[in-house]
């Protein structure tokens, strides 16, 4: 699913050059495709990192699973792109860690 901003493709469809005869029938029906469609309940994205990482272990020493808390819901989760509690995208690091490159 993609999000569109639904007042701009309106705007397309009103343009002038829909004003052909065989058009103004397709552009109404357009119209109404628009006006009906559904709608989400969008949420802005939530940036954050791991401040606390550590790897968990099988009984061979391999490791099975890197864990850390998120800076945004302070919960641990498999650290991966995003944090499985709160879906925060972890793309940040505190600056001056050794996450961001810029100690």
């Amino acid at each position: 699913m993609r999000l569109i901003d639904a007042d701009k493709l309106v705007q397309q469809v009103e343009s002038p050059y829909t004003e052909y005869p065989v058009m103004i029938e397709i552009r109404k029906a357009i119209m109404k495709m628009i006006q009906e469609a559904p709608t989400v309940d969008a949420e802005p994205v939530r940036h954050g990192y791991w401040f606390t990482t550590w790897d968990e272990y099988d009984k061979d020493g391999y490791v099975i699973r890197t864990r850390g808390i998120c800076s945004c819901c302070n919960q641990y989760s498999n650290v991966s792109d995003y944090c499985g509690n709160c879906g925060a995208k972890m793309i940040l690091a505190p600056r001056g860690s050794k996450i961001d490159g810029k100690e």
